[in-house]
């Protein structure tokens, strides 16, 4: 479980607030493959509105180390879905056109989509 606060004092008062919540969990179905999930959410409250951003993953994992949560390397298959207002598109558009949440992006003017892959984790 995380959970970040911040708040931003600006001398041309543009103050903003930033929460972000989030955990993840997993769950071992042998001694190497479990499943993992993660939920998080964001929003940002700033003088141009409320940006709100959450998003879904999971994602099957192979963890030759054994069922451990902390237990590393990790290969992971995942699928994540986030949803976004429209405060949060308009300020990626004035702040990082061509970004995911930009509606110049590669969910174009949509205010939600996914994306998959496969992840490896690994510490030393």
């Amino acid at each position: 479980m995380q959970f970040v606060y911040q708040k931003d004092k600006r001398p041309d008062g543009a103050d903003q607030n930033w929460l972000s919540v989030g955990g993840r969990t997993s769950y071992a179905f042998t001694e190497q493959f479990k499943l993992v999930g993660e939920l998080g959410h964001d929003q940002v409250d700033a003088t141009d509105g409320t940006r709100k951003l959450t998003k879904f993953t999971i994602a099957p994992t192979w963890s030759p180390s054994g069922p451990g949560f902390w237990a590393r390397p990790e290969f992971r298959l995942y699928y994540t879905y986030a949803t976004w207002n429209r405060a949060a598109q308009q300020a990626a558009n004035q702040m990082a056109a061509g970004s995911a949440l930009s509606d110049s992006g590669a969910f174009d003017t949509a205010r939600h989509g996914y994306n998959f892959g496969v992840q490896v984790e690994h510490w030393w």
